[in-house]
């Protein structure tokens, strides 16, 4: 997966990609309203499929890849328990003990 400065997060096919195949793009995903800043794969098996995002726009999401074709796009923590930062994040991060906590950091550390 990458994240772009038009907001759009692009999703490829890793095998497509190692065997050189040209088709290698399996969907886009835009759904920030400014530049990607970070990104991050559940490191979890059973939710692998899980990817979070944070932008300029200061919103994350979690994306589902477990049909990547059709991408599942979802706020982690929808009003009215959203808090949304005040600036750009700069990184989102999956908690590599508990499989569902996330977290991320914007440039003047709003939360």
């Amino acid at each position: 997966a990458g994240g772009c400065s038009d907001g759009s997060i692009h999703i490829w096919d890793p095998s497509r990609l190692v065997s050189g195949e040209l088709e290698s793009l399996v969907s886009t995903v835009e759904q920030h309203q400014g530049a990607v800043n970070g990104l991050e794969f559940n490191p979890h098996t059973e939710s692998s499929h899980l990817l979070a995002s944070g932008g300029s726009d200061g919103e994350v999401y979690v994306t589902a890849l477990d049909r990547p074709e059709t991408p599942n796009v979802f706020i982690p923590a929808p009003p009215p328990n959203a808090t949304k930062h005040t600036a750009d994040i700069t990184k989102v991060a999956w908690n590599s003990q508990v499989q569902h906590i996330l977290a991320s950091a914007s440039q003047n550390g709003s939360c």
